[in-house]
């Protein structure tokens, strides 16, 4: 996704820089790339912070586009002091976090009547024990935050979702329970704003596999079921920014959400390299507003 961002931007015209830990990132090496900023590590949430809103004081940059959900967060979080200095598209901070978060995902999805797979929602070991001896299997354990496939596992009978429960600690966070769908994997990537989408590509990969992250093939498609679909949610959402919505299809239903991701995905490129450049359209929209 940022390597799409600074050949998009770049090939505009623009001056681009990357933010990031690693000093040695290839996409800092693209000649459309005029440098790159070694921040601290994103994971480290207050010094990477500091940082940002420090560099955004003393720079003169006209647009920052977030690409990671732990940059999105802490920009949404910070919006009041960054938009002092610097043009960003988000959603307000309670929008992002439950976008990014698939138990309150799907607790929304559920509230207004948008189409996902059989969720459950257990809040203790008892209450998965009682679920385990139910007809679930094979089905999918989530926990709330999790990234590129992983915090996210397949269980194909009572005795592993058990075993599962038991001895994983989740990273702190108390996982959701989903049926498994098999269907291939759609997607809709966009720019919008307040609830209404400006930009978009479709995408789906008929070859995919649990194994999380961006799929090595995409192939373009359009659908206008799913495209109602995806301005339903983002107009229920009220989105601002970039978003990235997956779905699967599944036979004689129709599409389910899987999941939101509250910026710019690996998809972005796919989309670039076909010519629907949402990079730029989230540039002039930062600078100069809707049409």
């Amino acid at each position: 996704a940022s390597l799409a961002c600074i050949q998009s931007l770049g090939r505009a015209g623009h001056e681009v820089y990357l933010v990031d830990q690693d000093p040695n990132l290839a996409g800092a090496h693209s000649k459309f790339c005029r440098g790159q900023i070694v921040s601290p590590s994103e994971k480290d949430e207050v010094p990477y912070t500091n940082f940002l809103l420090d560099f955004v004081k003393r720079n003169h940059f006209d647009v920052l586009i977030p690409i990671s959900d732990y940059c999105a967060q802490y920009c949404a979080k910070n919006r009041e002091i960054l938009d002092q200095n610097i043009r960003l598209l988000l959603p307000p901070v309670e929008v992002l976090t439950m976008a990014a978060n698939k138990a309150k995902t799907y607790a929304f999805a559920i509230k207004h009547k948008i189409p996902i797979p059989k969720t459950y929602f257990p809040s203790d070991l008892k209450e998965v024990l009682e679920l385990s001896d139910k007809k679930i299997y094979p089905a999918m354990v989530k926990i709330p935050n999790s990234r590129a496939g992983k915090g996210v596992f397949r269980v194909n009978n009572q005795q592993e979702l058990v075993n599962l429960f038991r001895a994983n600690h989740f990273d702190g966070q108390w996982p959701v329970i989903q049926e498994f769908v098999d269907g291939k994997l759609y997607g809709v990537s966009a720019i919008a704003y307040e609830g209404r989408i400006l930009g978009y590509h479709m995408f789906n990969n008929a070859n995919h596999v649990l194994c999380g992250g961006t799929s090595a093939t995409y192939f373009s498609f359009t659908d206008p079921h799913l495209l109602e679909q995806a301005k339903n949610l983002i107009a229920k959402l009220h989105w601002t920014g970039a978003i990235d919505l997956d779905y699967f299809k599944i036979k004689n239903q129709g599409y389910v959400l899987l999941e939101i991701n509250p910026r710019f995905s690996g998809s972005l490129n796919f989309g670039y390299q076909m010519g629907v450049d949402l990079p730029l359209m989230y540039y002039r929209l930062a600078i100069e507003g809707p049409k």
